[in-house]
């Protein structure tokens, strides 16, 4: 819109150009620019820009103007629109935990979001108008930059892995994403790139194959550790079958013996490693002495150590040790350590087991002159199928798994192992630590109460079995240690005889006709009034698949026929 009008009075007119801005042009005349939203007739609004220019008469006054109103309305709308579409880049850049920059023609930066500078360590003006090569691994580098550069060479979109160094000295895996940037003009303008931390995917993938190769590794010793067996007694089938076999059978039954106790053994292995990585292992637990446990696992090694002619020295405190443990376990752990002792020193080694209090605890080390551990190896020794040895050619047969039960049985005792060396040709040192048990208090020794006869004192029992000679002669057991035992044969029987007798725990056989113990387990269960009572299945059934059913139907414990007095006994005292 094109318009004049007199400007004599006030130049420029007073109130209509706060904020304009003004320029010279020609002879210096003031040129005001204003831009300036409008109220139409209709009623809307609309942006514009107010052109004024003054007009002279020939003495050099303002005669008038010329003002020029321009519709600026849809350039305004683009530049809002761009400022909120750089804003809420911007706000996505800085927000998002990932490396977002943007590289020149010559691989300078030029933009880096928040993050960038926040896993650099640096500020924004250290790192504009720089290179980053300084950041890639020195082993990634050379090929890394190569490709890099070649993309920007050839304007084309780049992917790569590479690590980084974060601020903290740590080199982080990263998987990088890039697109050449054109400008309007398609001019080459760089490219921008996107650089994701994947440093968990990678170690989870170098975990997971580790994990694989080790799976191959163990695969391969199984099939070789169960061959070693089978061939003496594939030939000793075919020499059985000889004319003259049964001259020999003695000697071969007793070699047959000995080789199907080691499939035995590896079997076993198997199975208990596969409880314990399961949790499907249960402790019995009760006081026993550091002593018996020791002179168990000794008379458990004693074949494998005499027939490698070592020296065995074994040295303990002279105060007895209590531990509350499982003593099949825990002898478990020591007899492998002296075995391993034995199998990897030569003949006539020394292998030294010694005990000693530490507080609360007791630290027992078992120490042997035979091949060592490399350093590398130490801090895998624990792990499943690890055969620390096997790489010397000192496999010694096993599946590698012996350690890794010691470490699990240790540490469901509440204690610690430790593998030590000094090197290959040094000898090894394996340290248990296990807590010791409180001293008993004496408001509750038995001995003080005259309780020990009589560990049971004040506990009423009720056992039942359709086998009613079991039941009896365990029920007058439990009487002679002083518990209120009374016996009954079948499941109707035992419910009826809950509100007499108000038992603290019921014994319970599991195959009983009519009603199985699983029912009247459930049965009590179902009831608040026995809500307090402990229930112990007593059973021939022993696998995990009959331990879940009991679990399942209410049971507290689970025992094997025939009973196990000890651990009875132990479990029974620590729940009076």
């Amino acid at each position: 819109m094109l318009g004049a009008g007199s400007l004599r009075q006030q130049w420029p007119p007073a109130g209509k150009l706060h904020g304009a801005t003004a320029r010279g042009a020609g002879r210096g005349e003031p040129v005001v620019d204003r831009e300036l939203s409008i109220e139409r007739p209709d009623g809307s609004r609309i942006d514009v820009l107010l052109n004024i220019t003054p007009l002279r008469d020939h003495a050099g006054g303002i005669a008038g103007a010329v003002n020029i109103v321009q519709d600026i309305t849809a350039r305004k709308r683009v530049e809002d629109e761009l400022r909120a579409s750089e804003q809420r880049f911007r706000t996505l850049a800085n927000t998002v935990p990932v490396l977002i920059w943007q590289n020149d023609e010559d691989a300078r930066n030029v933009f880096v979001n928040q993050y960038y500078l926040d896993f650099t360590g640096k500020t924004f003006e250290d790192v504009m108008g720089v290179r980053w090569h300084e950041l890639v691994h020195p082993d990634d580098a050379p090929a890394y930059i190569a490709d890099y550069m070649d993309a920007v060479r050839t304007r084309r979109p780049w992917r790569n892995l590479d690590r980084l160094l974060r601020r903290d000295g740590q080199w982080r895996w990263f998987d990088n994403y890039a697109q050449p940037l054109f400008a309007p003009d398609g001019s080459y303008a760089g490219h921008v790139g996107a650089s994701l931390d994947i440093t968990d995917a990678v170690l989870a993938e170098q975990a997971l194959k580790e994990t694989d190769r080790r799976k191959d590794e163990f695969l391969a010793v199984l099939a070789h550790e169960l061959r070693n067996p089978l061939a003496p007694i594939s030939n000793a089938v075919h020499l059985l079958r000889h004319p003259d076999g049964r001259r020999r059978a003695d000697r071969l039954v007793e070699m047959l013996g000995r080789q199907v106790r080691q499939m035995i053994k590896l079997v076993d292995d198997l199975l208990e490693i596969s409880r314990i990585t399961r949790d499907k292992i249960e402790l019995h637990r009760q006081p026993l002495l550091l002593a018996d446990i020791v002179h168990g696992a000794v008379e458990t090694s004693r074949p494998l150590i005499d027939q490698q002619h070592h020296h065995l020295e074994v040295r303990l405190p002279e105060e007895p040790l209590t531990l509350n443990a499982d003593s099949v376990r825990l002898t478990q752990v020591l007899a492998n350590l002296l075995n391993n002792a034995a199998k990897y020193t030569d003949q006539g080694g020394t292998i030294d087991l010694e005990a000693r209090r530490d507080g609360t605890e007791v630290e027992i080390a078992v120490r042997d002159n035979g091949i060592g551990i490399p350093a590398g190896n130490l801090p895998a020794v624990f792990d499943m199928f690890t055969q620390a040895h096997r790489a010397a050619g000192r496999g010694q047969g096993g599946l590698g798994i012996g350690l890794a039960m010691v470490r699990s049985l240790v540490q469901m005792h509440g204690g610690t192992v430790e593998a030590k060396s000094a090197g290959a040709g040094s000898g090894s040192e394996f340290v248990v630590r296990l807590p010791l048990a409180e001293p008993p208090d004496e408001a509750h020794d038995g001995t003080a109460a005259g309780a020990g006869a009589a560990p049971l004192a004040g506990q009423r029992i009720l056992v039942v079995d359709d086998n009613q000679d079991a039941a009896d002669t365990l029920a007058m057991l439990l009487d002679a240690d002083g518990a209120q035992a009374r016996a009954v044969y079948d499941g109707p029987s035992a419910l009826a005889a809950l509100p007499a007798l108000r038992p603290h725990t019921v014994l319970l056989d599991l195959g009983m006709p009519d009603m199985d113990g699983l029912e009247v387990a459930r049965r009590i269960r179902a009831d608040p009034a026995w809500s307090g009572v402990r229930i112990v299945a007593l059973t021939g059934w022993g696998q995990e698949s009959d331990r879940e059913r009991t679990r399942g139907a209410g049971f507290d414990f689970h025992l094997t026929k025939p009973v196990d007095l000890t651990v009875l006994h132990a479990w029974l005292g620590t729940r009076h």
